[in-house]
């Protein structure tokens, strides 16, 4: 702040002054910093105004700055370049919430032909992860699944299968599948994911807990033999986290 007040007139200071405010939901200073800024032709602000009325459930006036800030965009890069994705997502996003699902479904596609024609595989695979995620906060569930599929071909051809962006995409389609009912699947997913983390040695205790779960919602004497194998070694390490610290084994089979 003592910054900001010796150099206002420094526009990546006041930008990230109304990202911080923004985060820690000091909206009407997020958006002052923010307003501050939406004359400057060097710095691109209108969607983050538009985050802080979506906010507020003020979607008609956070339509209206997205909407700018592609006119902006296109006057300034072309039709077709990447810095239009972030705005043509963030309106799907608002339109969901308006009501106005055919827009809404005309910047998916906008943004997925951007980003299929401009980006390159790595950045491809992080935008169907993103999109996916949009996907399910709207409740577009099955076509978030075929976004972490997507996600989950281009990573396993770049980085092979024992990595751990391949481990995001496993617990990714493991919430599609749980979400649309498929708990077999789902826990095939999460067993996979716990299999590269174990050998990556990065694993989340919560994911024991997921898997756990997930065996109250299938048989698992019908399950695969390589599923019930994998089982066998969850259920040994499961039984290794309970001895090596009891107080938190306990909680864990509490829960």
């Amino acid at each position: 702040e003592q910054l900001l007040g010796a150099a206002s007139k420094h526009a990546n200071i006041l930008h990230q002054m109304g990202d911080i405010y923004y985060l820690a939901g000091k909206n009407d200073k997020a958006l002052e910093c923010y307003m501050k800024l939406s004359s400057n032709p060097m710095v691109e602000v209108h969607c983050d105004i538009a985050k802080v009325y979506a906010k507020a459930n003020e979607y008609r006036k956070a339509a209206e700055y997205v909407e700018a800030g592609i006119k902006i965009k296109q006057r300034k890069y072309g039709k077709n370049e990447l810095p239009l994705v972030e705005n043509y997502l963030l309106m799907a996003q608002i339109c969901s919430k308006n009501g106005n699902n055919r827009l809404g479904q005309e910047c998916i596609e906008e943004a997925k032909r951007i980003a299929d024609s401009q980006m390159d595989k790595e950045q491809q695979g992080k935008f169907y992860y993103n999109l996916a995620i949009l996907l399910k906060e709207i409740g577009r569930v099955d076509e978030a699944l075929e976004c972490d599929q997507t996600c989950f071909a281009i990573r396993c051809k770049l980085y092979g299968e024992e990595h751990l962006a391949v481990a995001h995409s496993y617990a990714a389609m493991s919430v599609d599948y749980y979400r649309l009912g498929d708990y077999v699947s789902a826990l095939e997913c999460s067993l996979r994911e716990i299999k590269i983390r174990k050998r990556l040695r990065r694993v989340k205790k919560r994911l024991y807990m997921s898997v756990s779960r997930l065996l109250g919602y299938v048989e698992v004497s019908n399950l695969p033999e390589d599923m019930q194998t994998e089982l066998k070694n969850f259920m040994s390490d499961f039984n290794w986290i309970i001895k090596e610290n009891p107080q938190e084994g306990q909680e864990m089979l509490r829960q």
